[in-house]
């Protein structure tokens, strides 16, 4: 793999709402071709005079970042597609995981579980209520009774408002994605 290959990949990505077909290897090809430039530079770090002076491990060190950040972009984009195509999945619409990379099939059948899952207690829970009271949550809004959703309302009202979080606080740093070590 060549960082060419990479950002190629990127900009196909970025040009389309759906997936497009990635190796299955992709992911796997990546990381080995940014460990690769990692064990270059190292070796050319470790044989210059002076490496923060090199221009090689300067140019290495730009490679090595560029390829992690455009994989980085091509993951953070596809996740998004995954999203979508797995909430599709989830409400029985028909859907087309072709294109997909093992690692994101396995997040797609996760997400469509976990969205099945969740709707069914969703909708159940809504059920076993109106099977429980004998009346339905719009009835009881109307008779002026406290629904769920008006009590909810009002704790969210009590509830002080988040400060976001500065940018250099720990809990805004964004993850890695496997790649390896920095």
């Amino acid at each position: 793999m060549e960082l060419e290959e990479i950002q190629s990949a990127r900009s196909r990505e970025r040009r389309t709402d759906s997936l497009q077909p990635l190796a299955d290897s992709f992911y796997t090809e990546a990381g080995e071709f940014i460990t690769e430039l990692r064990a270059k530079r190292t070796e050319i770090a470790a044989e210059a005079d002076d490496p923060f002076d090199s221009s090689e491990v300067r140019r290495l060190t730009n490679s090595i970042e560029t390829a992690e950040n455009t994989v980085e972009a091509i993951y953070e984009r596809r996740v998004g597609k995954v999203l979508k195509l797995a909430s599709l999945d989830a409400a029985g619409m028909s859907t087309d995981d072709d294109g997909l990379t093992p690692e994101e099939r396995d997040l797609f059948g996760t997400l469509t579980d976990a969205i099945e899952r969740n709707r069914r207690q969703v909708i159940e829970g809504i059920a076993t209520s109106e099977a429980d009271t004998g009346t339905s949550a719009t009835a009881e809004a109307i008779e002026g009774e406290p629904t769920a959703a008006s009590d909810q309302a009002k704790r969210h009202e009590q509830t002080p408002t988040a400060r976001p979080k500065p940018p250099n606080h720990p809990l805004r740093s964004r993850p890695t994605i496997g790649l390896g070590t920095r």
